[in-house]
């Protein structure tokens, strides 16, 4: 049995892995949040055990008292991990904005990618990460509207399919019936674990019949509107989040991505941020 400390937007978590296998799991997947501190009982913020048993090959996720999640599927394991950390911390930093998003480091700023569940933000975050972006998360980015500031959250890329040459996945990945799972120590991760300033947002849409990528600046009411159909608290701000989005959009360049070509995709990405954002 060992255990696994969380240090994650400030809260403590702490997990008791009763078998080595979900070890592996909880640690390839949270590998950037590793706490090296024995933290005492009353400073933990969220608690919960896992298991794996032999015999039936079934993973079980201990989330309160008298709740158990069981399963044979390694991806589900991992889904309801992520959603019970996930929800909890939103919960528990409601000054936060979060974002469905990935977000990245370029040139000391941060900026973020959002659009549509199958919009293409994780295989172009993968892609950027291969051209030497910084890396801070590739699915929930948190934004402290007081200051702009990106939180990271580098938990291991999730990618339900693998990229085209340069960018396959290294020998590290996870792979479960769901997708693969690409820990953040990966040595060709930049990995980046202090906040950043925002600097821009891409609305991405990505089309295999796109000839090549392309961007344009969207005004900020378009903006703002596409900002909140990807907000993951909204009901946690003002107004249901419509002034918190509207503030984002107002302090950010904002643009339309059309991605085609991996390679050609993060060139316009960097031309974009070092000639215009």
């Amino acid at each position: 049995m060992q255990s696994l400390h969380l240090d994650i937007f400030n809260k403590h978590i702490e997990v008791v892995c009763k078998h080595l296998r979900v070890y592996e799991v909880f640690k390839s997947n949270f590998s950037a949040f590793i706490s090296s501190k024995n933290l005492q009982s009353n400073n933990i913020d969220l608690f919960f055990e896992a298991d794996f048993d032999d015999s039936s090959n079934l993973y079980s996720l201990f989330i309160a008292e008298d709740t158990v999640l069981r399963t044979p599927l390694v991806g589900k394991f991992l889904y309801w991990i992520e959603k019970e950390i996930t929800i909890t911390l939103q919960k528990m930093r409601p000054d936060l904005f979060f974002l469905h998003a990935a977000a990245l480091e370029y040139d000391g700023n941060a900026f973020i990618l959002t659009g549509q569940t199958g919009a293409g933000k994780s295989t172009l975050t993968w892609a950027l990460v291969n051209n030497n972006f910084g890396y801070m998360s590739d699915e929930m980015a948190p934004l402290d509207i007081q200051t702009m500031m990106v939180q990271p959250f580098p938990h291991a890329l999730c990618l339900k399919t693998e990229a085209a040459a340069p960018y396959t996945f290294p020998a590290s990945v996870l792979t479960t019936e769901r997708a693969s799972h690409i820990p953040a120590s990966n040595t060709n991760i930049k990995l980046v674990t202090q906040p950043l300033p925002l600097k821009a947002i891409f609305f991405i849409q990505y089309d295999n019949n796109f000839a090549m990528p392309s961007y344009r600046r969207l005004d900020k009411p378009e903006a703002a509107l596409r900002l909140y159909t990807n907000t993951l608290n909204a009901l946690a701000h003002e107004n249901a989040g419509l002034i918190a989005a509207t503030t984002v959009v107002s302090k950010t360049e904002c643009y339309e991505l059309k991605t085609a070509d991996l390679s050609a995709s993060c060139a316009l990405v960097k031309q974009c941020l070092s000639t215009e954002a």
